[in-house]
């Protein structure tokens, strides 16, 4: 009987499993993708982190490159036109003639004249002072007395030396000055830090004279170029020279003392060297100064190399401490740069920070050369001061050119003529006939050139899309200024094209990493959201393991009702499909992608974020109301970023009110008709409110009121806004409670 009773139970069990196979491999299927998903979703969070601190440095690294590599050859460009100005050629001249002897070069009307014309320049610039040196290496002309009549320090760089007198315009590294600096405090201070940009000062025949320098103060630009680029509270960007010597200043100062690195009252700057000290001082007891047989550290061992990388693992700086970092060398200047961050802090969290991100101005000389241009256009172009108006220009990166009524070229510098692929005297030389073939070069068109001619009124260009004789696609930024003749009947057209090429591509790269900010600001809430995106996984979990026992227990007690299995099926089916959706709104907030708007039914949107951070709300005690009147226009929107925005406001009053009793928390979120048919959203909260120097800071990156946060929520949130064609504000409520409100455009705007 027992054997029979298995023979025919068998088949029917084997009929059902086949009769409904894919519902059975279709529930097993939804079970494991939901967990592939989310330890998929994991992982990707942890190797982002990883990727977003690499991000984070390479760009803060470049960047600061780039604004140092620009001060230092705006730097050239000053001590260039300066050393080449007719007062200082003429009073060089004059030092030139008398005895090298101190006395009489400091009594000379020359050396008064001088310092009576450049000490208010060093003055307004920020330098230090300035030095004339002679052939012969002894300074004849300096803002400091001590210098006058003595060997000059920069001979002791044969290299820079050579280079300044084949007529280049260099900078040497932060070096310990051989005279007394005036200080910040008025006085003087021995072995203060110094920079030299130095040029050559020629004679008519272009033959070197004397050299021309200025001092500048690396503690001051140069190094605070350099602390633009920290990151965090650890983070350190800062400059070494080939020996692996620390040539600007250093965040760690105080700790350096304590541990004996520095001496009480002295800078790191010139003092530290880049060794791995083998162990964390910070740790240890009083150390003396760096041993010369530690090596470099790891970052510094390369850099001098010329080898330029990124170390995600971690290395000992010169504290012993664990840093990640990148670096490179930078062989034009000899110097390294390197960004760092204790590691500790690097990978605290899944979000880093990365707002630099340098924009293109308009040469600060331009206005001098445009009153140049009038002047020698004024006198003909045949007085001297058209050679020196020529050399000045050159040296200008901006197209500058000038055109009388006909198209004829009547002044150009060397950057409009590599615009044209020629020479300056052959571009002045073209027929207007022929430079209309030509008209693909350099936004010149006639017609609005005779425009601002007959209007006599400048006219700005923000851009111009032009090939140049190169082939390759630009964009100028152009101001054209009229000019008149004496004669009043004459007139000319002066032109300033700036190449904006690579602001253009700066900004939107601003764009893209105002999108990877906001992605890593997702990650991070998403991340603070775990244990709510758990529990709501959890839940259809639960529900297809039970129903699935169940319909296993029927099968195996040989249920033959087919009504109640597919009933069963179906509430696995749908508890599937329900998991699904949690996965789909997580990965939509999850995954990396380019800001898109597309047409949103603000109802949907908002039931969205309710459902996303219901659990936080319930487990907080707190009251949520929404108010959402029927019929509101469709948004226009970036659903995402829109609903990540919604999120932040939430979890920023529910923080403000944790400290009330839970019947007192209450949160309100209202959705009303804004100007221009425009959406209103607004977030509001009970809470104590902010004080006075909190509204100030709001919206500024990195300020917070919390124990625990980064500064960055609101800040993100307002760019997001902002992005979209909004705006993101906040009121105070006189009874108690803060209110932030945001706009978004809708399709009946």
């Amino acid at each position: 009987m027992k054997v029979s009773k298995v023979s025919t139970t068998w088949p029917r069990k084997m009929s059902f499993f086949l009769a409904h196979r894919f519902h059975l491999f279709a529930s097993f299927t939804a079970v494991v993708l939901l967990g592939a998903l989310y330890v998929f979703s994991l992982k990707e969070l942890e190797a982002q982190a990883r990727t977003k601190v690499h991000e984070s440095l390479t760009t803060v690294l470049d960047t600061t490159h780039q604004a140092v590599k620009s001060w230092l050859n705006e730097h050239k460009s000053a001590a260039a036109i300066w050393a080449n100005s007719a007062q200082v050629r003429q009073m060089s001249e004059r030092l030139l003639d008398l005895a090298n002897n101190s006395e009489t070069l400091m009594l000379s009307a020359a050396q008064t004249k001088l310092r009576d014309w450049l000490l208010p320049i060093c003055k307004v610039k920020g330098y230090q002072g300035y030095l004339i040196v002679g052939l012969d290496g002894i300074t004849l002309g300096s803002s400091q007395n001590e210098d006058i009549g003595r060997g000059s320090v920069i001979f002791q760089d044969l290299e820079l030396i050579e280079k300044v007198w084949f007529g280049e315009t260099v900078v040497s590294l932060p070096q310990k000055s051989d005279v007394p600096l005036p200080d910040d405090k008025g006085g003087l201070r021995e072995n203060a830090p110094t920079m030299l940009v130095s040029a050559p000062i020629t004679d008519d025949s272009g033959i070197t004279i004397a050299l021309f320098a200025f001092r500048i103060d690396p503690a001051k630009d140069f190094t605070s170029m350099l602390q633009q680029g920290r990151i965090g509270s650890t983070g350190e960007t800062y400059a070494f020279d080939a020996t692996g010597r620390l040539i600007s200043l250093s965040r760690f100062d105080d700790q350096l003392r304590d541990i004996g690195l520095l001496r009480p009252n002295e800078q790191a700057i010139l003092n530290i060297q880049i060794r791995d000290p083998g162990v964390k001082l910070l740790q240890t007891q009083r150390t003396q100064r760096h041993n010369t047989q530690q090596p470099l550290t790891h970052m510094a061992r390369h850099a001098v190399a010329g080898e330029s990388g990124t170390n995600l693992d971690g290395y000992r700086d010169y504290r012993g401490i664990d840093v990640v970092g990148s670096w490179l060398w930078d062989a034009d200047f000899a110097l390294g740069i390197t960004t760092e961050l204790d590691a500790s802090e690097a990978y605290q969290m899944l979000r880093s920070t990365q707002f630099i991100i340098s924009t293109l101005t308009f040469f600060s000389g331009l206005l001098l050369i445009g009153l140049t241009a009038f002047y020698v256009i004024n006198r003909n172009l045949v007085i001297d001061g058209e050679k020196r108006l020529r050399k000045i220009i050159d040296l200008v990166p901006s197209a500058i050119f000038v055109k009388d009524w006909s198209g004829r070229l009547l002044l150009a510098n060397k950057a409009t003529a590599q615009a044209y692929n020629t020479t300056v005297d052959e571009l002045i030389s073209i027929a207007p006939e022929r430079l209309d073939a030509l008209r693909d070069g350099l936004p010149h068109q006639l017609v609005e050139d005779r425009q601002v001619m007959e209007n006599k009124q400048t006219k700005f260009i923000p851009e111009e899309t032009v090939v140049d004789a190169h082939g390759k696609l630009r964009v100028y930024q152009t101001v054209k200024i009229p000019y008149v003749f004496s004669n009043q009947k004459q007139c000319a057209v002066l032109c300033v094209a700036t190449d904006i090429t690579e602001r253009k591509l700066a900004e939107e790269r601003l764009v893209e990493l105002q999108t990877e900010l906001a992605h890593a600001a997702r990650l991070s809430m998403l991340g603070e959201m775990t244990a709510s995106i758990a529990h709501e996984i959890n839940q259809p979990l639960t529900v297809i393991y039970s129903y699935a026992k169940v319909c296993i227990r029927k099968l195996e007690n040989g249920a033959s009702d087919p009504g109640l299995l597919i009933d069963l099926l179906k509430n696995i089916s749908t508890s599937a499909y329900r998991g699904g959706e949690i996965i789909r709104r997580l990965r939509a907030m999850v995954i990396k992608r380019k800001s898109r708007t597309e047409l949103t039914d603000t109802c949907e949107l908002m039931q969205e974020v309710m459902t996303l951070i219901k659990l936080d709300i319930r487990a907080g005690g707190f009251n949520i109301k929404l108010q959402i009147p029927h019929q509101l226009p469709y948004l226009v929107v970036d659903a995402v970023q829109i609903q990540q925005v919604m999120i932040n406001l939430i979890r920023n009053a529910m923080d403000a009110m944790g400290h009330l009793a839970q019947e007192n928390r209450l949160i309100i979120v209202r959705a009303s008709i804004a100007a221009n048919n425009w959406v209103k959203i607004s977030v509001r909260d009970y809470g104590a409110g902010m004080s006075d120097e909190a509204e100030k800071h709001l919206f500024d990156p990195f300020f917070t009121t919390k124990d625990t946060g980064m500064g960055m929520g609101l800040k993100i949130s307002k760019s997001i806004i902002e992005a979209q064609g909004g705006q993101l504000w906040f009121t105070k409520h006189r009874d108690q409670g803060t209110s932030f409100h945001f706009t978004v455009p809708t399709q009946v705007e």
